[in-house]
């Protein structure tokens, strides 16, 4: 799913520099993976990546129980854990920063905005933004 949505991402992109804007279903697509990804996706990206950390809420092994072997403490913010706690923290900020972008700009605030370029134009239009 990753790799679709870069794959697309740099098509369009590519679609835009070009000035070749009569192919829509790319943008299409992209709109329908990332709102999925901000949607549907949501709580399980964010419990994989507090997989370093959720052995502090939960008596699930977590990643040091891998590290270090089964029955170790949690000890997430200790040597060699650390290592993979901080870049995990802040991808999710990331990603919560992304999917709160994302659904600002990917979903209409007016229900008669289907279209991928569309813009209020109306007095109903503008009335939903």
């Amino acid at each position: 799913l990753v790799s679709v949505t870069l794959l697309d991402t740099i098509y369009v992109a590519k679609l835009f520099a070009a000035g070749e804007v009569k192919k829509m279903w790319p943008v299409k697509l992209l709109r329908k993976v990332v709102s999925i990804v901000v949607t549907i996706l949501f709580s399980s990206v964010i419990k994989w990546l507090l997989i370093p950390i959720d052995c502090l809420v939960s008596n699930e092994p977590s990643l040091s129980a891998e590290i270090h072997g089964p029955g170790s403490p949690c000890t997430p913010w200790a040597i060699p854990d650390v290592i993979v706690t901080i870049p995990t923290l802040f991808l999710i900020a990331a990603y919560i920063t992304f999917a709160v972008v994302a659904s600002r700009l990917s979903f209409a605030a007016s229900p008669l905005a289907d279209h991928p370029r569309a813009q209020a134009t109306g007095r109903v239009e503008v009335r939903f933004a």
